[in-house]
């Protein structure tokens, strides 16, 4: 009862703001490649962690010294830095190949300049037409909207709405507005501050763009 009693004036699927109801062809092109896009980043990045696996908790650490307890272990090897050569992982999984971690990380660097940009296009995209009105929290009863979302999800019952064709519920328009305006930039920002190149080039600060601040810390990990 208490829960209802708060469920009811907080309805979790809000009437306004009014816009047309539907998924514009832009929005899907855009979410279709930031699939593939982020496939391949995970895949370069797998490559290059085959061929680069021992992870250090600073940028100047040595196996003896902050190093971490053991080796990355890859089916049917475990390898480090030390004196042994990357696993050679199956071309099916890995961007780069077997043993070519110059061309994965080429590969890397590339689809993260696209990731960039089509996250840039889906941003303008946006605010050029009415999606952000679907997307961007206007009102601030979302907060306690989000809230009865959350309890009726927890007690298994979805929301009484027509779904997210017509209008996203409070909770799922935080959660991609979060994921949108501030977990992506963050990882960017993140996957910057592990730049061999702007780490030398930023030694005055401090935090996670400092050298000798882990990646491992930040937000991309």
């Amino acid at each position: 009862m208490r829960g209802r009693s708060f469920i009811n004036p907080h309805l979790c699927v809000q009437g306004s703001p009014q816009f047309k109801p539907g998924v514009s062809a832009w929005v899907i092109v855009r979410h279709a490649a930031n699939f593939f896009f982020i496939v391949m980043i995970v895949r370069a990045g797998w490559q290059i962690l085959a061929d680069h696996p021992r992870l250090y908790l600073k940028a100047h650490s040595t196996r003896a010294r902050n190093g971490c307890a053991s080796a990355v272990r890859f089916p049917g090897s475990c390898v480090d830095l030390q004196g042994r050569r990357g696993h050679a992982q199956s071309p099916v999984r890995d961007a780069g190949g077997r043993h070519t971690i110059g061309v994965a990380r080429h590969w890397h660097f590339l689809f993260d300049i696209l990731f960039v940009l089509n996250g840039v296009v889906f941003i303008v995209f946006t605010f050029l037409t009415d999606h952000y009105l679907k997307l961007v929290p206007t009102q601030a009863s979302i907060v306690p909207a989000a809230g009865s979302c959350i309890l009726q999800y927890g007690a298994l019952h979805l929301p009484a709405a027509p779904g997210g064709y017509f209008r996203f519920d409070a909770l799922q328009q935080l959660s991609y507005f979060a994921i949108v305006f501030v977990f992506a930039p963050l990882a960017i920002l993140t996957g910057l501050a592990m730049s061999p190149a702007l780490d030398k080039a930023s030694r005055s600060t401090s935090g996670c763009l400092a050298t000798g601040s882990s990646p491992v810390h930040c937000i991309s990990w």
